[in-house]
């Protein structure tokens, strides 16, 4: 349909909605009670009198001459054909002294008179049409199934009973259980009456079911074999004219609209057709036959629901036509009056004036959205780009605030033409803050919007970079579930998985980075992401996986560059299982291979050597990790280990330096400690010259 119109006549029917009651409970082929010809019966005459009347609709006068027949002769051979017409006269007539159940009773008693007789047969599922007309679906199932029963295989009634046994599963709406009922009748039946009423039925279940190409196929094979009977139901018109243009048949679609405005000129329906049909005319570009019908919704049905939205686009139609310019105000009006659109006196038709008066007007509803929208696309082809934006902007903030809302995502649309070149700008420029406060400018949507390019990716890290791993994470995750971004897929699951490392989320974490080592086994982030599950492990306090992992992984990789690290994350997980000799080894390895230590990974390894009493080596790392400098705590308990370790061997003026800077601490708990300590160390003895030592 048109740009930002609805794309089709769709009806947004749940399935436990039913349906129309003239699509279930309506008249089906009928061709009447049946003449069982005696023509040796001296009554024959008199009972054609009867049928005669009943024929020409008369059906008060047919009652009474079919009930004196009955009366005066009580044993007529053509007793089983009088009470036929009789009982479908009275269910016809239009005095309405029977109630429906009486009429039933008629037919019961029909059929026990004369059990054999076709018209017995037939009473078996006009049971059914009474029970079913009165909306009583569960008797009418139970009616239309007896009569079933008593009919032939494959002959005329048992078809006609399927088929009003297919309605009243429409009219329980199991829509599935009914499409099967109909293309039983459909497979067995000749009769062009009973092929029409099953194809219209399994139709309209189809389109309630969802099955749009299905229930198209169906409409257009009753449009080319029975088109007076699909233009006879005007729900079949319009859902027709929907499936149609689901299949991007906007011409099959037109006809159809064009049949129910013209068929059915009282239908409530008919401003929305109207609206759907100008629609249709201006997603195509035909302006003239779009202006057309919008002016007709507009004149025609002034006080329709749709008329706000019908002015926007027809005024929309209009500025396509003929650009607004400061002259061609007077042109614009005069085409209004001419095509009877209402204006208020003196009103001047300025599409720009509209658009803007529109959004205020209708500030609480989507024609506010969409008045701004064709406002930027207005300002846009006078040349005003920054008076475009503006109202495009404006368009976005209104994302969220009404259910169904399309505009404000069309408008983020257009904001891209204008962001797209900042954006790349800010990102040539490595500008993060820019880039991301760009990329928010285009609304809620603006992942959607730039789906699947290396843009999103690259807006995705800068998120990552400033700290906001939960926005990261988001669009990561929008970017892997498009099939289109495949390209981009490898480094959107790394960076996943980094943002939930950054949220400490480690489950979420590794399984992330696992996914990565089973989707690109020899990836080229294939190490980081090994340690990225490392990771996870140690933040779940899973040392028991992480050791075993990582010492699967150095067995099979003996010359990865990104060995050394994962020897470390070994050996602190070794560290923390309180396995000191296995974590020492691994920490000497590294050493071996040239690899430097941080200052953590040095007081780690100090923490290793001093359970192990390993107390000259462990006091030298002590202090290579105090000069690469620690944190606060770090620090502190790493002079503390020095006394320690100092004292043990004897070492008391090495113990006395640590614990100087100890007392020295901000810490007061550290500076206690440092106090009892101080206390346990000899005095320093006086050394030559009277000095102390």
């Amino acid at each position: 349909m048109a740009a930002g119109g609805p794309s089709t006549m769709r009806q947004e029917l749940p399935a436990m909605m039913p349906e129309p009651s003239e699509l279930v409970r309506g008249a089906l082929p009928d061709p009447g009670p049946r003449l069982e010809r005696v023509p040796e019966s001296p009554e024959w005459g008199e009972f054609e009198r009867g049928v005669t009347l009943y024929t020409q609709g008369q059906y008060p006068e047919a009652r009474l001459h079919l009930t004196n027949m009955l009366r005066d002769h009580r044993d007529l051979p053509l007793r089983s054909s009088i009470q036929a017409f009789l009982t479908e006269s009275s269910l016809k007539s239009s005095a309405q002294e029977l109630r429906p159940l009486e009429i039933i009773d008629l037919y019961k008693a029909l059929m026990r008179e004369d059990p054999q007789s076709t018209n017995a047969r037939r009473a078996a599922w006009r049971i059914g049409d009474v029970y079913r007309v009165e909306g009583w679906y569960q008797e009418a199932q139970i009616a239309y199934q007896h009569a079933l029963s008593l009919s032939e295989r494959d002959s005329y009634d048992a078809n006609r009973a399927m088929l009003g046994l297919g309605y009243v599963l429409r009219g329980i709406k199991s829509w599935k259980d009914s499409v099967q009922t109909f293309d039983h009748v459909l497979k067995r039946s000749t009769d062009p009456a009973l092929l029409v009423s099953a194809s219209l039925g399994q139709a309209h279940s189809l389109y309630r079911m969802g099955r749009i190409k299905d229930a198209d196929a169906l409409y257009e094979s009753l449009s080319s074999r029975w088109p007076a009977a699909l233009r006879a139901d005007p729900y079949a018109l319009l859902r027709y004219a929907d499936t149609a243009g689901e299949a991007q048949r906007g011409p099959v679609m037109r006809e159809q609209l064009l049949h129910f405005y013209n068929l059915y000129p009282s239908r409530p329906e008919n401003p929305f057709v109207l609206m759907h049909l100008a629609d249709s005319y201006k997603e195509a570009g035909r302006w003239e036959d779009a202006s057309m019908f919008y002016a007709a919704l507009m004149s025609q049905y002034p006080d329709a629901q749709v008329v706000p939205t019908a002015r926007l686009r027809y005024a929309d139609v209009q500025e396509h036509l003929t650009p607004e310019g400061e002259e061609v105000n007077l042109r614009h009006t005069i085409a209004a009056h001419l095509a009877n659109v209402p204006l208020k006196p003196g009103e001047m038709l300025s599409p720009r004036q509209l658009f803007e008066s529109s959004a205020k007007q209708y500030e609480d509803s989507p024609v506010g959205s969409e008045a701004l929208f064709h406002l930027g696309q207005a300002l846009e082809r006078a040349g005003k780009q920054e008076d475009a934006l503006k109202a495009y902007e404006r368009g976005v903030q209104r994302a969220g605030k009404f259910e169904n809302d399309p505009w404000p995502e069309k408008s983020g649309a257009q904001l891209v033409r204008f962001m797209r070149p900042r954006l790349e700008a800010a990102l040539k420029a490595g500008d993060d803050f820019e880039l991301i406060n760009l990329f928010h400018r285009n609304g809620p949507f603006a992942d959607r919007l730039y789906a699947g390019t290396e843009l999103l990716l690259k807006v995705a890290e800068a998120h990552r970079r400033l700290g906001f791993p939960i926005e990261s994470a988001r669009l990561f995750q929008s970017l892997i579930r498009n099939s289109k971004a495949e390209t981009f897929h490898e480094v959107a699951l790394m960076g996943l998985g980094e943002s939930y490392l950054e949220q400490k989320d480690m489950r979420a974490a590794r399984a992330v980075f696992e996914r990565y080592r089973l989707q690109f086994p020899v990836g080229r982030f294939a190490g980081q992401a090994l340690l990225g599950i490392l990771t996870s492990f140690e933040g779940e306090g899973n040392t028991a996986g992480l050791v075993k992992l990582g010492k699967q992984w150095l067995i099979h990789n003996p010359r990865h560059p990104n060995r050394a690290l994962v020897q470390l994350k070994v050996a602190d997980a070794l560290r923390q299982a309180k396995r000191d000799s296995e974590a020492a080894s691994l920490y000497e390895n590294v050493l071996k291979a040239g690899t430097d230590l941080s200052a953590l990974d040095r007081l780690r390894y100090a923490d290793v050597l001093a359970r192990l009493n390993r107390q000259e080596p462990a006091l030298a790392l002590y202090k290579q990790a105090l000069v690469a400098g620690l944190e606060a705590e770090e620090e502190a308990w790493a002079q503390l280990q020095i006394v320690q370790l100092a004292r043990g061997v004897k070492r008391d003026e090495f113990a006395r330096n640590g614990l100087r800077a100890l007392n020295e601490n901000s810490d007061s708990l550290v500076r206690r400690m440092a106090a009892v300590l101080q206390t346990e160390l000899p005095e320093s003895t006086p050394a030559a010259g009277g000095k102390k030592r």
